[in-house]
């Protein structure tokens, strides 16, 4: 019989074992060759959401990370680096291909990269290369399902990864999305969920799975490559106490943009989140020392490229104003999209090095493999930064492309369904009704965890008659929240429950169709695959649970919802189908014709410029933490003209849709 808990020792003589089989599950079927004499290891080091500025070395005198300070002063630091889409996915998709966000298709969260996609991981490994990752992939599309396993508790985190979209990347540790990092568990071959005995902090499992991975490879003399994707400092609010014993809350600077717009009722509240935040950098810090001791223990560190790099930054405060959220990022603010980049060769890339040279996350990629002496493929739309890494001078970039979203549709499974302006196909829209917002409600409201969100006492039925024949429901929170909805089937004539759906079940919307759930007037089901429990959370970017239901009566479906989470914004919707329709001719969820709210913006180093109603300038030089805009300045008119022109030129290069909106923006704001 398997089992399903690993101590650690047993995990990591099982790692060692096991790596071999699997390379038998790559996926990939291009020719694999022989690699060059004394290659070089990559190892890349990439957490979740740390802010380019929160390091010893970046001047925050705040931040305790001794390791990356070492790093840097044995490296090279880039003081200039951005996010070309500052959330997860986009730079992930970026990084992984070297292209943009708008031609590798992955243009905001939770949309599955096309497998035909050559990355990086795949040049390497047909180089002859083993290849592994580990950690947060969130490539794959969709939003995990609730799942657990012997000794895992079920909950909406992971996300299993076939091999065959594993694209380039042969021993895999790695999922789609979860932002647990107490409770340690992975994926067996079938996609099984076991928890790693233990282990009570991901990190030091991820850690000690790399130093295994390198400790295996090196043995055998074959260079590897290996990605460690770290989940802090990204929410939950989790850190091992130790490095929270290391900061006072009432020690931390705030800056003058976070003292100008913050009030001051919600600054305790920040210094709180900055605690935390602080701590898992930290934190992450810890496990990077842990991995450069581990390379000299393995006698390969001066072969190693070792890269550190971040998806985004965090707003710390700098954004939130009375009621907006403390932590975020999404936006062309320098808090948002400026990353740390340190690299690091002994020998090659010359100790104490910093460079103000501009670097893009599309840079990545290209940067990567030709450190490692491999070609770059053609498609790639980033630049190598390599000889700048070197201490030379290479390729100049004059400024940085940002983006989020496009014109074009996007898949059913990235859009918000706060967002919804039109009833879904096929259905109408028979109840609405406005949520109480948290600090209305006074005493009852209770300030959660998660900065901004209020905890409100709520409780709505609605009954709705059913006509013999198959109907479609779904009932949906509007605006950033939660709700917990139940539905009950009632016979019409007396009212009595003839039976109830599933409480602790709804179902996962899959574009395919497939999020239809039978329910007949026995009581009996089909297509009961894919159930979650019935907390759905607005906020996710997919939409809510259809339920279709076969009357063969007269019926009454009493909708239930109750306990929302949500800010101002929140309101309940129920949709149900038009028309009854006879059997098997219910329409399901069409696919997705709405495009999502985009922007373009362009950073030179010094000025960050955002076209539209909504853009901005900001001056770098004498305003760094962007408390004026300028965009109107007149002082500013060479500047602007100079911005714009790259602007345009980025689009039009990068072959970018919205170009044609771009340019009559611009045309908006020079008055034509």
């Amino acid at each position: 019989m398997r089992r399903n808990l690993y101590s650690r020792r047993e995990f990591l003589d099982t790692v060692s074992r096991a790596g071999s089989l699997a390379l038998l599950a790559t996926g990939s079927t291009r020719a694999v060759a022989a690699p060059k004499a004394k290659s070089p290891n990559v190892l890349i080091i990439q957490p979740d959401q740390h802010r380019g500025t929160v390091m010893g070395c970046a001047g925050d005198t705040d931040a305790i990370t001794p390791h990356l300070d070492e790093f840097a002063t044995s490296g090279a630091r880039f003081t200039n680096c951005a996010s070309a889409s500052p959330v997860c996915s986009p730079f992930r998709g970026s990084f992984q291909t070297g292209l943009y966000p708008h031609r590798h298709g992955v243009v905001i969260n939770n949309i599955r990269m096309a497998p035909e996609l050559r990355t990086f991981a795949e040049v390497f490994a047909e180089a002859g290369y083993a290849t592994g990752y580990i950690g947060k992939w969130h490539l794959d599309g969709g939003w995990p399902k609730v799942e657990g396993g012997k000794g895992v508790k079920p909950k909406s985190v992971g996300g299993f990864v076939p091999p065959a979209r594993r694209q380039g990347w042969q021993e895999w540790q790695g999922y789609e999305k979860s932002h647990e990092f107490f409770e340690v568990w992975q994926y067996d071959p079938e996609g099984r969920k076991e928890r790693v005995a233990e282990y009570n902090w991901e990190p030091t499992w991820q850690t000690d799975v790399a130093l295994a991975f390198a400790r295996r490879h090196s043995q055998t003399g074959r260079p590897w490559l290996y990605y460690v994707a770290y989940g802090p400092p990204h929410l939950p609010k989790q850190c091992p106490q130790r490095f929270l014993d290391m900061y006072d809350p009432a020690s931390f600077t705030l800056p003058p943009d976070v003292r100008k717009r913050l009030p001051k009722s919600r600054e305790a509240e920040l210094r709180t989140d900055l605690k935390m935040y602080y701590a898992q950098v930290t934190a992450v810090d810890h496990e990077v020392g842990r991995l450069m001791a581990g390379l000299g223990k393995l006698g390969v560190a001066e072969n190693t490229i070792v890269l550190y790099t971040s998806d985004h930054g965090d707003y710390l405060g700098s954004k939130a104003g009375a009621n907006g959220r403390l932590r975020g990022k999404g936006t062309p603010k320098a808090a948002a999209f400026r990353i740390p980049l340190l690299v690091k060769w002994p020998g090659k890339v010359p100790s104490r090095h910093v460079s103000n040279e501009l670097v893009s996350s599309v840079d990545l990629a290209p940067t990567v493999l030709a450190l490692a002496g491999l070609p770059v493929p053609g498609d790639m739309q980033g630049h190598s930064k390599a000889e700048w890494c070197r201490g030379r001078t290479g390729h100049h970039s004059e400024a940085v492309y940002l983006q989020i979203g496009s014109n074009t549709p996007v898949p059913p499974e990235a859009i918000r369904p706060s967002r919804r302006q039109h009833a879904p196909p096929g259905m109408r829209l028979i109840h609405r009704k406005p949520l109480p917002a948290g600090p209305a409600l006074g005493a009852e409201a209770k300030l959660m965890e998660r900065s901004g969100n209020w905890d409100c006492t709520y409780d709505e039925t609605l009954d709705v008659v059913l006509q013999p024949g198959r109907h479609r429901v779904m009932a949906e929170a509007a605006g950033r929240g939660r709700i917990e909805v139940t539905y009950t089937l009632h016979d019409y004539v007396d009212r009595m429950p003839r039976f109830q759906i599933p409480t602790n079940k709804a179902l996962v919307f899959k574009p395919t169709g497939e999020n239809e759930f039978h329910v007949r007037s026995d009581g009996t089901t089909t297509n009961a695959e894919g159930l979650r429990p019935h907390l759905y959370a607005s906020g996710e970017r997919h939409n809510p649970p259809t339920f279709v239901l076969d009357c063969r009566a007269k019926a009454i479906l009493r909708v239930h919802a109750a306990k929302s989470v949500g800010d101002k914004s929140n309101e309940l919707r129920v949709y149900v189908s038009e028309g009854s329709g006879p059997r098997g001719t219910v329409r399901t969820e069409a696919a997705a014709t709405k495009t999502m709210g985009w922007w373009r913006a362009v950073w030179d180093g010094r000025f960050v410029y955002r076209p539209g109603g909504k853009g901005w300038l900001f001056d770098h030089a004498k305003d760094p933490h962007e408390i004026v805009n300028a965009l109107n300045d007149p002082a500013y008119e060479n500047d602007l003209k100079r911005l714009r022109r790259l602007l345009l030129a980025f689009a039009r290069e990068t072959g970018d849709p919205v170009l044609e909106d771009l340019e009559k923006m611009v045309g908006t704001e020079l008055g034509k």
